[in-house]
């Protein structure tokens, strides 16, 4: 899965990812279930 955009919404309580996903039977159903913020430092 690439990201193509993201950005925290308007209303400041969600962040919004566009994403694009590959085609092919290991991406059927494809879910984020986790998103990890890192900085430079980490």
């Amino acid at each position: 899965m690439d990201i193509i955009n993201f950005r925290v919404a308007p209303t400041a309580d969600a962040l919004e990812l566009w994403v694009e996903v590959p085609d092919g039977p290991n991406y059927e159903g494809i879910t984020i279930d986790k998103i990890a913020i890192q900085d430079d430092k980490h």
